[in-house]
């Protein structure tokens, strides 16, 4: 039973310090590659949730479109887009057109008919 036990004991080679070392950097190449997995998971999560906002965002601009092309097809609805972007009046109505006033602008001083070079010497005794 003895010889046997004897045959039976693990290596010395797997409880050496080598090998501890070489579980040890096993062990940190596999966190290395987890936090790499990691921030693409984060990435990934980014561009989904942005690539889900644009989703939304043309959906409701066809929805939009559509509402447009179903007024188009009425008589009111062209007439109301002709109204839009010309200045028009069916006979009869009266059109009264609001303007914005004129700026005001102020008098800006002409520099000196001596140049620049001598108003700012001059200007630096002042």
């Amino acid at each position: 039973m003895t010889q046997y036990q004897k045959t039976k004991q693990p290596s010395p080679f797997l409880y050496s310090k080598l090998m501890f070392v070489l579980l040890a950097c096993g062990v940190i190449l596999l966190s290395y590659s987890l936090i790499g997995m990691i921030h693409k998971v984060y990435e990934t999560g980014k561009a989904s949730a942005s690539a889900e906002a644009k989703a939304n965002a043309l959906t409701q601009k066809k929805l939009e479109l559509e509402a447009n092309v179903a007024l188009l097809g009425t008589e009111e609805g062209v007439e109301s887009i002709i109204r839009e972007k010309f200045p028009v009046v069916k006979n009869g109505e009266e059109m009264i057109v609001i303007t914005e006033p004129e700026e005001v602008r102020e008098a800006v001083p002409t520099e000196a008919p001596h140049g620049r070079f001598v108003s700012f010497f001059l200007n630096l005794f002042k």
